[in-house]
């Protein structure tokens, strides 16, 4: 009788496993989408230095097909007198070296703030795969200079856009990572022994994965870059303790 609800409980217990592995490894592929346009990015006209960095520059993840996308900026006078700069833009033009250039003054009364957005298509992506674009904010009356670089990574699926694919594999990542745990821990909980460490370090492992994604997607490329190979040394290290070495 023990051996049948054994073998009842392996099925959804592997299926739960295998989804759960899936989970974790879409959840890093969607770190990795996030910061690697930008870590590209951060390369791009890179010459210029300044005194902050513009924190509100935004780029979307990923850009599908010919769907409409801009680059955005938002621009804040937080002071008491009011203040007039220039804002640089440089966005790719099909190479990482060729770039589009636009200057924009802003004038902005006290407590006022504007958004600038600057249209992207496909057409502008170096390598035909990220596009990338430079804001650089020079220095005025109580103002420093800032700047900051984003990358979009460029696609060509059919039938999808850019924010279907982002919300959509996040979509696909919780619910296999929910399931999935659902499933392989059901059968014999509380894990005790060799399979209560496994269930810790993967524990380990998904946390990292997932703090990984956040920072990718908040713009953080280098947390982001730094966390996924940190990850990466933990799967190996993990795989032989608990899977190579029974």
């Amino acid at each position: 009788m023990t051996q049948t609800r054994d073998r009842d409980s392996a099925g959804p217990a592997t299926v739960g496993k295998f989804l759960f592995g899936y989970g974790l490894v879409l959840a890093l592929l969607l770190a990795i989408v996030g910061f690697w346009p930008d870590l590209e990015a951060s390369l791009f006209d890179a010459s210029l230095s300044s005194d902050q960095s513009l924190t509100t520059l935004r780029c979307p993840l990923i850009l599908n097909g010919n769907e409409p996308a801009a680059v955005t900026a938002r621009f804040v006078n937080s002071g008491d007198r009011p203040v007039q700069f220039l804002v640089r833009t440089r966005i790719s033009a099909g190479s990482a070296t060729l770039m589009r250039r636009q200057s924009t003054v802003v004038a902005l009364e006290p407590g006022a703030e504007e958004t600038l957005s600057w249209p992207v298509t496909p057409a502008d992506a170096a390598y035909r795969r990220v596009i990338l674009a430079r804001v650089f904010q020079l220095p005025a009356y109580q103002v420093p200079s800032r700047q900051a670089a984003c990358g979009i990574l460029v696609l060509d699926l059919p039938w999808v856009s850019g924010r279907s694919l982002t919300t959509g594999g996040l979509g696909v990542m919780l619910l296999c990572l929910g399931l999935g745990a659902w499933l392989g821990l059901r059968p014999g909980w509380p894990p005790t022994g060799r399979r209560r460490d496994g269930v810790r370090a993967a524990g380990v492992v998904t946390t990292l994965i997932l703090v990984d994604l956040i920072a990718s997607w908040l713009g953080l490329w280098s947390i982001g870059l730094g966390l996924t190979l940190f990850t990466l040394i933990l799967l190996v290290v993990f795989a032989e303790r608990y899977v190579l070495s029974r």
